[in-house]
C-alpha cells in the first residue's frame, strides 16, 4: 500500500511539473501584433521597438496563434522553437478587409516566411484560405529590424511589399503583393494581385519578371 501511494504521488508530482512547464512555455509566447498602414515597406521596420502594439479579441488571436503553431507542425519542427523564431504579426486595415502578415523565421536557415490571413471587417470572419508569402530573398534581420538583402539592394527594388490597388477599376480595393525570388539559377520580381469577395480569395493577376543586375 505504501509503495502504491508513493507511486501515485510521484505521478501526480510529475504531472504537476509537466503542466507548470507547459504553462510557462505558453506564457512566454507573445503574439506581438503590430498596427501598420498601407503601403507596407518592411525595410527598416523594427518589430521589437514598435509602439503600435495592439491586443485583439480571442477569435482573432486564436486564429493567428493556431496558424503559427501549424507552420511548425507542417515542417515537423518542435514547439520549443516558436518563441525564438516567431517574429511578429503585422495588421493592415482597409475599410472592408484586414490583412494579417505573420512573420516567421525558418529554423536552421533563418529564411523569413510570411503567412497571410484575410479578415472581413463586415462579416467579422476570416477567409478559410491562408496564403504563403515568402520574403527571404528581400530581407535579413538584425536586432529586431528588417534590413534589405544584398540581392534586393543589387536589383534596386523599391516597390512596397503590400499595397492597395483597384485592379479592375470597379471601385473595389484589391491587394498587391511583391516579392523577390531567387532559386539559384535566376532572379525575378514576382507580383500577385488578390481580390476578396464573400470571404473568397481570387488571384486577379500574377506576373514574374526575370531581372538582371543593373
Amino acid at each position: 500500500m505504501r509503495i502504491f501511494i508513493c507511486f501515485t504521488l510521484m505521478i501526480a508530482f510529475a504531472c504537476t511539473r509537466f503542466q507548470s512547464a507547459k504553462v510557462k512555455q505558453e506564457d512566454t509566447f507573445n503574439l506581438q501584433i503590430i498596427d501598420a498602414h498601407f503601403p507596407l515597406t518592411l525595410q527598416g521596420f523594427n518589430w521589437q521597438k514598435s509602439k503600435n502594439h495592439v491586443s485583439l479579441n480571442d477569435e482573432v488571436e486564436n486564429k493567428i496563434e493556431s496558424t503559427i503553431k501549424n507552420f511548425y507542425k507542417e515542417n515537423a519542427l518542435p514547439d520549443s522553437l516558436i518563441v525564438s523564431h516567431y517574429l511578429a504579426t503585422i495588421r493592415l486595415r482597409d475599410s472592408l478587409h484586414t490583412v494579417f502578415l505573420i512573420l516567421l523565421k525558418f529554423p536552421y536557415t533563418s529564411n523569413i516566411n510570411g503567412k497571410l490571413l484575410f479578415y472581413d471587417n463586415v462579416e467579422k470572419a476570416f477567409s478559410s484560405e491562408i496564403l504563403d508569402y515568402n520574403i527571404f530573398a528581400m530581407h535579413t534581420t538584425k536586432d529586431g529590424k528588417f534590413l534589405e538583402s544584398k540581392l534586393k539592394k543589387r536589383f534596386n527594388l523599391k516597390t512596397p511589399e503590400i499595397q492597395l490597388i483597384d485592379f479592375n477599376n470597379d471601385g473595389d480595393t484589391d491587394f498587391e503583393f511583391t516579392r523577390l525570388i531567387h532559386n539559384g539559377t535566376f532572379n525575378a520580381i514576382q507580383s500577385t494581385i488578390i481580390g476578396i469577395k464573400n470571404l473568397k480569395i481570387d488571384t486577379l493577376s500574377y506576373k514574374e519578371v526575370i531581372i538582371e543586375p543593373k
